[in-house]
């Protein structure tokens, strides 16, 4: 209760009786609640001494608050500023220094001029305890006559500040550096960035670097309001010795945060001259920043200014992203740049990593001559690398393939197709694009192309096609089977009036110029039977046996079956040219791919082999049991008490006749048996 006493006791004027209690209470009982009432009281005592200008005991009672200060409660740091406070005032100069210090907020002008000359323009005749109080004296003597004062007035005042003794970091120095940058907005002539260096970094106090609130109203931090000076006025500034200097300071941000803190002003400086429509200023931005930032590693706003390059720079400007891209550097690419973004209808867009390997791969693809791109092309094929780590896209894969094209590493590229090609063979552009790998042999390239004619049947996508199967086929003698081709071009063309190739002329002459007695149609089952081994070698082939040929909806069917009971069904025009004429119980062989945790087979090739009908499957002897005439069925009891049945239209066998027979499994219940 004694402290509270102390208190009331101070609050109503009666400083003799509150000393004499707290320092009983200190005399008691020594603590920091003590402490702090006892330094109130003599902060109070100083305060009236002051205003009687009595001082014949202000120097010990500053010292006894000296001592209590580390020791009482003082957690919102007030007592710390009144003692300061204090030991300004107590000096000779300290009453006049206030008094000007508060006349210089109603007449900022005056109040300068007092006290320079007083104390003179560098506060050579003030204890230098009071030169901050100077300090806000040239400050709001700055701010009342900013358009008045030319720079070189300002400059001068500004010197004469940065000699003055007063404390930093502080308040007044960040508020005089605040004054110092809006003051360069309108005057060109003033080089902030020098009077920065004067200022020195090492003077940022925590606040500066952070963001704050007054009145709802969002005020951006002095560190960033500093930089977007130097962004948008263009001024030289050496960034790498600025970003050292500022994260050399302990009160700096995270080094990502100040990035991005540079960086969002530099993509609302790029957003301000597209709308301004200052285009030639806009791409020397772009430039600009790639030579300066790339370097300073991956935040939210290096991606940013990636979207944003991704999204200007296109059409009769797409040139300049790949060196962009380059520049701007693969690994600055974040893990949320890797994610499919969602648009506001809730549509799934390819992530900015993707779009913007797209983009680079379409420039190069552009390109008539990429003999002299070979280190760009290394380097999308390192970006593409990187993409199908994320993203097995059909068109990456597809784009990476071609990379290996462009470097002349064939090999490669036909893996990637073959691979492509076990769930999109029924895809032209893969046959095609296949086809484009093969070089040295006019056999096999025709092959894959009349795969790719197959695989679609709209001739608006495969004009290319069949110019290219005219010009082989006319180059290995078949001029009637490229007289058909050519006229399927020229036909489409035509009917769409898209301009012709000049290509057709060409193969025309070549044409024309044929013996006609040499004109004779190809073996085409030939070709493609070549071009799917080729494609689909890496599957081993496995023998299957034709168990069933069946009919549904007036399409014909064919069932396969294996020793393993591994069967499967296809129409019988995938694989046309063997099935059509295959009786059942004939071996075909077929490259195709087995899954092992069901068994389904997908067939690539088929051929036919020269093994015996129904061989294949394992043979059995066994005892007619039972004929059921009625269902025309056979039961069979073989050597192991298996139950089997066989379905005829008539035969020879009679109950108790021993058969030997060939089985396959058609389903759980019911097995088969050929002899």
């Amino acid at each position: 209760m004694s402290v509270k006493e102390v208190t009331a006791l101070r609050k109503e004027g009666k400083l003799q009786q509150a000393y004499n209690l707290a320092l009983s209470d200190l005399q008691t009982d020594n603590n920091k609640w003590t402490k702090m009432s006892m330094f109130w009281v003599l902060r109070d005592m100083c305060e009236y001494d002051l205003s009687q200008g009595n001082r014949d005991h202000i120097t010990e009672r500053l010292s006894i608050m000296a001592d209590l200060l580390p020791e009482m409660v003082d957690d919102s740091g007030a007592g710390k500023k009144s003692y300061d406070y204090l030991c300004r005032k107590s000096l000779p100069n300290g009453n006049l220094i206030r008094q000007y210090s508060e006349l210089s907020k109603t007449n900022a002008t005056e109040a300068y001029n007092q006290t320079v000359e007083h104390f003179g323009k560098e506060a050579v005749h003030l204890e230098k305890e009071l030169h901050e109080d100077f300090a806000w004296i040239i400050l709001r003597h700055l701010k009342e006559n900013m358009t008045e004062l030319s720079s070189e007035q300002v400059r001068s005042l500004l010197y004469d500040y940065i000699r003055l003794g007063n404390e930093r970091p502080s308040m007044v120095h960040s508020a005089i550096l605040n004054f110092a940058l809006n003051f360069s907005k309108q005057h060109q002539d003033f080089i902030f960035y020098r009077f920065l260096l004067l200022w020195g970094f090492e003077n940022l106090r925590r606040d500066d670097f952070h963001d704050y609130d007054i009145n709802d109203h969002h005020i951006p931090s002095l560190v960033s309001r500093i930089i977007r000076i130097f962004i948008e006025t263009g001024q030289k500034v050496e960034w790498a010795d600025l970003l050292h200097e500022l994260e050399n300071n302990p009160n700096c941000i995270d080094h990502t945060e100040l990035m991005d803190i540079i960086r969002q002003s530099v993509f609302w400086h790029l957003m301000n001259l597209h709308k301004e429509e200052k285009w030639e200023e806009m791409w020397t931005a772009f430039t600009d920043y790639v030579h300066t930032f790339s370097t300073f590693g991956p935040s939210h706003w290096h991606s940013e200014i990636l979207k944003l390059a991704n999204r200007l720079m296109d059409t009769d400007n797409a040139f300049r992203f790949l060196p962009f891209m380059q520049e701007w550097d693969i690994d600055n690419l974040t893990a949320e740049d890797w994610n499919n973004e969602i648009g506001q209808d809730g549509t799934e867009y390819k992530s900015l990593a993707v779009k913007s390997a797209k983009k680079c791969f379409n420039i190069i693809k552009a390109c008539p001559d990429k003999q002299n791109m070979s280190d760009t092309i290394d380097w999308l094929k390192t970006f593409y690398g990187k993409v199908l780590e994320k993203d097995q896209d059909e068109w990456n894969v597809r784009n990476y393939a071609t990379i290996y094209i462009w470097r002349h590493e064939l090999d490669e590229a036909i893996r990637i197709y073959k691979e492509l090609l076990l769930n999109l063979s029924n895809k032209f552009y893969i046959w095609s694009e296949l086809a484009s790998c093969i070089t040295d042999n006019d056999k096999l390239k025709i092959g894959l192309l009349l795969k790719a004619k197959d695989a679609e049947r709209n001739e608006d996508f495969i004009g290319d096609i069949h110019l290219d199967l005219a010009e082989l086929w006319a180059t290995e003698g078949y001029y009637t089977a490229a007289s058909k081709e050519l006229k399927l071009y020229t036909t489409n063309r035509q009917k769409n009036s898209w301009k012709i190739s000049e290509r057709c002329g060409h193969i025309s002459n070549l044409i024309n110029e044929a013996d006609t007695g040499t004109y004779k149609s190809p073996d085409y089952f030939s070709y493609i039977d070549e071009a799917e081994d080729f494609a689909f070698d890496q599957y081993g082939w496995t023998d299957f046996v034709l168990a069933s040929k069946w009919t549904k909806d007036n399409i014909e069917h064919c069932t396969f079956v294996n020793a393993e009971n591994i069967s499967f069904s296809i129409k019988t025009k995938r694989f046309y040219h063997i099935c059509k004429k295959a009786k059942e119980g004939d071996v075909i062989k077929f490259r195709c791919l087995i899954d092992p945790t069901n068994g389904q087979v997908t067939p690539f090739v088929a051929a036919q082999t020269q093994a015996r009908p129904w061989s294949l499957l394992p043979l059995v002897y066994g005892v007619i049991d039972y004929d059921n005439q009625d269902k025309k069925t056979l039961h069979i009891i073989s050597c192991n008490s298996e139950l089997f049945f066989y379905k005829y239209m008539k035969t020879a066998y009679s109950k108790g006749d021993f058969v030997k027979f060939r089985t396959y499994r058609k389903n759980v219940s019911k097995t088969r048996w050929r002899n």
